[in-house]
């Protein structure tokens, strides 16, 4: 299946993620006081915006999670996954379970192969670990990205949507929308108790595949974004923050301008 990284792209050209992305480090939240030391929290006083501070937190916690992993220290790891999950990405479920977490955690960074169980979390705490090769996969990030292919047709096939709470992006399901455009002969069918889900694997990548073909387009389009900004080019974190930081802002407004629903009668 072919994705038109050029399409989406040029969509994309002329929004600065800097001007976007505005997601705050909770530094004193929950193990952040154990995880951030004093020198840590200096070197983020020159920077300016979330942005900036969160570009900076990428290279910060991947040194932290590497050197904890190195020394085997079990307690540090769990401090950086739960503050990442929880505290950070603001994840709700679950937190009850550290000791699930941390497992699902070193899973990730000692295989770097994701399902889609979890994805959200555990997307987080592998795209930390090695911020240049992975990025986050949650609900917002799969959102934009399949709403910018289905505006431009630049895919036939889309992401599944991780579950979210944000209420703009669950009442205009892009799901919904997508299955509503291209309306494969399949849907008709009568009699299966498997309708929908045989369905969706005509329009949708398997769970199995999602994370690896989602990474591997992001980085594309990072590539093609940034081809005059070698600094950036290789670091897809700038295209999934730009992602997130527009999914229920320009997208939601994308959508109610653009798509428009008519019933035959």
């Amino acid at each position: 299946m072919i994705i038109d990284i050029e399409k989406i792209t040029n969509f994309l050209q002329n929004i600065s993620v800097a001007e976007n992305y505005n997601w705050e480090v909770p530094f004193r939240k929950g193990q952040g006081n154990n995880i951030f030391l004093e020198e840590d929290r200096n070197s983020f006083e020159e920077l300016m915006t979330n942005f900036e501070r969160n570009v900076h937190l990428k290279t910060l916690l991947s040194e932290k999670i590497i050197k904890s992993k190195n020394n085997n220290d079990k307690v540090a790891l769990k401090r950086i996954f739960e503050w990442t999950v929880h505290d950070w990405g603001g994840i709700r479920n679950g937190r009850k379970n550290i000791d699930k977490l941390y497992k699902i955690g070193i899973n990730a960074i000692e295989y770097e192969k994701l399902g889609f169980q979890r994805i959200a979390s555990t997307s987080k705490i592998l795209s930390f670990y090695k911020p240049t090769e992975y990025i986050i996969y949650d609900s917002r990030i799969a959102y934009s990205l399949n709403a910018i292919m289905f505006l431009v047709d630049a895919s036939k096939k889309y992401f599944p949507v991780p579950a979210g709470t944000n209420s703009k992006m669950n009442a205009f399901n892009i799901e919904v929308l997508i299955r509503l455009k291209h309306k494969p002969d399949v849907y008709k069918r009568t009699g299966s108790k498997k309708l929908i889900s045989q369905a969706d694997k005509i329009l949708f990548f398997n769970d199995d595949e999602a994370y690896s073909k989602i990474n591997d387009t992001i980085k594309k389009i990072n590539i093609e974004f940034y081809k005059n900004d070698p600094e950036k080019q290789f670091k897809p974190f700038y295209t999934e923050m730009l992602l997130f930081s527009i999914a229920d802002t320009l997208i939601y407004d994308k959508i109610l301008r653009k798509v428009k629903l008519e019933i035959e009668t």
